[in-house]
This record gives C-alpha cells, structure tokens and sequence, in this order.
C-alpha cells in the first residue's frame, strides 16, 4: 500500500477531528496529529486548552509526526487548522521526502458543526480570512 498524509485544513468546528477519525477507521497503520491533543487530559478527556502552551502543542504534533512518518506509518492525517501555506508545507515537505502521497484537504463547515473549542468568532474569521487567502487550485 502507498503511504498517505492528509493534511487537514479548516477554522475550529468544521469536523478536522471527525473526518480524520474516519480516515483513519479501521486501518491498522494510522495516526491522527493534532496539536488539540495536546491539551486533553488522557484519564479524563478533559479539554485543558492555554494559550502560552500553544508552541509546545504545535512542537509536540510536529514530533509525532516525523517519529509516525520514521515509523513508516501507512496513513497519517493532520488536523490542525493549516489556515496558511507555510503550516501546510511543513508538513507537505516532510512528508514527500519520506515518500509518502500528501493529500491537502479544505474542511468546509457545511454542516453546522458547532466548535467546541469555545474559540472567540473574532478569531475564526481571521483564521477563514487567512485561509481562504492561502488556498492554491
């Protein structure tokens, strides 16, 4: 089997997480990386989101992902929210030099997927500003 990333972009409540659990379903080789996991308490599911510890959730995703593509892992997806070209190359570039086929996919929120971040609506639209401004055809 080729080996896949997908790398997931969308603003917070657009199904990033529901989506790449589906890509992922049933599939023994796969690993979902997203900085969000970085704040849930393992024991309690508990979603424990700080601002100051965003760079530390980014570099802890970024570490999972290059020990999964080291690993060989045959599908990893990346739901972060990848609003611009410089997220998703970071991830793209790792990811073709280790071989694998890099699929970048837009979550749109068609569905009235709620965000359960609690993240401001200021901030979302500055994030689908940035990314409807990044997306390439």
């Amino acid at each position: 089997m080729k080996k896949l990333c997908f790398i997931l972009r969308a603003i917070p409540g657009s199904g990033k997480s529901t989506l790449a659990e589906q890509l992922c379903d049933s599939h023994k080789s796969s690993v979902i990386c997203c900085a969000d996991d970085y704040f849930t308490d393992i024991e309690t599911g508990a979603y424990n989101w700080s601002a100051d510890k965003i760079g530390a959730a980014h570099m802890w995703c970024q570490s999972l992902f290059k020990e999964s593509l080291a690993d060989g892992v045959e599908i990893i997806v990346v739901a972060n929210t990848n609003t611009t070209t410089k997220d998703v190359n970071l991830y793209r570039n790792l990811a073709i030099d280790a071989g694998y086929m890099v699929h970048v996919l837009v979550v749109e929120n068609r569905h009235d997927g709620k965000d359960v971040h609690n993240v401001p609506e200021e901030v979302k639209v500055r994030m689908r500003e940035a990314l409807i401004k990044s997306i390439q055809l």
